[in-house]
């Protein structure tokens, strides 16, 4: 394969590698994540006026040694190529966990003392019982979140202001 390249001495390693994965000699691994993207619809969008966008299930193919990808739309071919990337994708649509980092209003400390304490989504900081003080107001926050994911109405308390 090197001979391939001593004419055009001047290939960057990633364009090697792109080439070599267009023409199907290389050995190298692909990487395949699906997604939901939100791509606009441009009938619904020309018939109401306004931007619409849906949710299509999408796959981000990446070659090792290429730095770049292209995300698509999934094919049934795409799913029975990647079959456990297609299970795990389908296993997190049926029961998202949301990140820590994702948790609204909190501090980088507090995530970062939830993640030295290996709780790395919301729904694990919702389910502790009796926090430490220094975690408290997350956890109360966390707990919030899973009551208006679960479609509870989050009660507020108002206090007459004199």
């Amino acid at each position: 394969m090197s001979e391939l390249y001593d004419v055009n001495p001047e290939l960057n390693p990633d364009q090697k590698a792109r080439i070599e994965a267009e023409l199907g000699i290389s050995n190298k691994k692909i990487h395949a994540k699906f997604v939901l993207t939100a791509p606009l619809h441009p009938m619904l969008s020309a018939e109401t006026g306004r931007p619409i966008h849906t949710d299509v299930v999408s796959i981000v193919e990446i070659h090792e040694g290429i730095r770049d990808y292209i995300s698509r739309p999934a094919t049934e071919e795409d799913k029975v190529k990647y079959p456990v990337q297609w299970a795990g994708f389908q296993r997190a649509l049926a029961n998202p966990q949301y990140p820590i980092d994702h948790l609204a209003g909190a501090k980088p400390s507090e995530v970062a003392m939830f993640k030295s304490r290996g709780i790395l989504t919301i729904q694990a900081a919702a389910a502790i019982e009796s926090p430490p003080p220094e975690i408290a107001g997350a956890v109360l926050r966390a707990k919030r979140w899973m009551a208006i994911c679960n479609g509870e109405k989050p009660r507020i308390k108002l206090e007459a202001v004199a």
